[in-house]
């Protein structure tokens, strides 16, 4: 029988034929985001010597199978010397594509650590950055309203009222704006999966979404720190316009 790939269109139990040998489907792998393995079949190498046999009758013969090599596994002892490996592999053969998978794996970690710093940089100074921003404005923002603070404060409002005020307004057009950039997130990501990603796919590298609990799982998160930076970007300006005497900010503004 066979193993297939996610995105084949085969289902299991079927029985699907190559040139006329029949494979029967008994298993078929998960996703992986790799096209090589999600669009694969994979069975027996007795199987691909019965359609090369076949083939040559047929009006597109297959090449010669039997008796020739596409890839060799090595596995090496530990400790063992991978560059004197190599290069008693190209003594014996010089046209031998020789592949280590400890300098692959090795390289692949690196580039994913770097990148992933990289992204935290990114992240924790944007934080930073838009906590100063949210300072910045909510200060302006208590300047513009010392004479309707006072008021307030004149007509019984407590500190704690007025603190809470500023508060809430940043935290609610925070959230709001946390919602709306993850709405036209969801927006760009969308029109980018139909365009530049179908030039992908046809080169066998498929775009896969994470799943919608990983999704919604990123969306909360980010309405939390969207709550945090919220509440710690305005909490100076707050207690700076609950410290406030009534009086003191309708004469300065008048």
């Amino acid at each position: 029988g066979a193993i297939v790939g996610h995105d084949t269109p085969w289902k299991l139990g079927e029985t699907i034929f190559f040139y006329n040998v029949p494979l029967r489907v008994w298993g078929k792998l998960e996703r992986t985001g790799i096209g090589i393995y999600d669009n694969a079949i994979f069975f027996h190498i007795n199987k691909a010597y019965e359609m090369s046999d076949k083939s040559q009758t047929g009006p597109v013969p297959l090449k010669p199978l039997r008796g020739k090599v596409s890839a060799i596994l090595i596995q090496l002892e530990p400790g063992a010397k991978i560059p004197f490996v190599v290069f008693s592999i190209f003594k014996l053969d010089p046209n031998v594509k020789v592949v280590t998978t400890g300098n692959i794996i090795t390289e692949a970690r690196q580039i994913l650590i770097g990148v992933i710093y990289g992204i935290f940089a990114i992240v924790l100074a944007l934080i930073v950055s838009n906590m100063l921003n949210i300072n910045t404005v909510f200060s302006a923002i208590v300047n513009e309203r010392l004479r309707e603070i006072g008021i307030l404060r004149a007509i019984g409002a407590t500190k704690f009222d007025v603190f809470k005020l500023i508060l809430y307004e940043s935290i609610i057009t925070c959230l709001l704006g946390g919602i709306l950039g993850v709405l036209i997130g969801l927006i760009m990501l969308r029109i980018f999966q139909r365009s530049w990603i179908f030039y992908l796919k046809l080169v066998n590298i498929p775009f896969t979404l994470p799943p919608i609990w990983i999704i919604l799982l990123i969306f909360i998160a980010i309405l939390l720190i969207t709550f945090v930076i919220s509440l710690f970007g305005a909490y100076l300006p707050a207690r700076r316009a609950s410290e406030v005497l009534p009086y003191d900010a309708i004469r300065e503004v008048a």
